[in-house]
């Protein structure tokens, strides 16, 4: 379990105007060379997700917007 780390006022106050905005990380990877990509692309997805964990713990909307 992660250890709450606290805020100042300056900081909840630039979060409550915040948005963290997530573009296409909806994949399978389903093409030619998609799991050479995919290897690649699982550290970035792995930090995206600590982001949002923390702009979510701070209250920070996360928008997901994906492509059909």
């Amino acid at each position: 379990m992660r250890r709450a780390i606290p805020l100042s006022a300056e900081t909840r106050a630039a979060a409550s105007s915040s948005a963290l905005l997530l573009i296409d990380f909806v994949n399978p990877f389903a093409f030619d060379c998609g799991d050479a990509l995919f290897r690649r692309a699982l550290p970035a997805a792995r930090s995206a997700a600590s982001l949002m964990l923390r702009a979510h713990a701070l209250g920070v909307p996360c928008i997901f917007v994906n492509d059909a």
